[in-house]
């Protein structure tokens, strides 16, 4: 999977902090399904069901626990067969094949 341009909050993903103009490849996903963009971060759903954020993390929409920014993924946990993810403004959502749940990422700002 590849990503280019801004990078300001690590949203590409490559460990780096600055724009690329050209697509980067994110070597350590490993067979990406779906994909989808908020505001500054990214989240990736791969084959094997796990979910994976990067980028602002400042209200808690990647899904860590905490409220920090990531430039590398960092999987998200306590997602139970996720079939589709959606990044907001600064909120994921995802939605969970076991008894079709929807599990919202929104956490309060510190």
């Amino acid at each position: 999977m590849e990503f280019y341009r801004n990078n300001n909050y690590g949203q590409l993903g490559n460990s780096y902090f600055y724009i690329f103009s050209e697509p980067i490849e994110i070597k350590n996903l490993k067979d990406p399904i779906s994909i989808s963009a908020g505001y500054d971060f990214s989240l990736i759903l791969e084959a094997d069901l796990s979910v994976w954020g990067f980028g602002n993390g400042c209200y808690g929409q990647l899904g860590n626990g905490n409220f920090e920014d990531s430039n590398l993924p960092i999987k998200i946990l306590n997602l139970y067969n996720p079939i589709s993810i959606s990044g907001g403004g600064y909120f994921s959502l995802a939605i969970s094949g076991y008894k079709s749940k929807i599990y919202n990422e929104i956490y309060a700002k510190k």
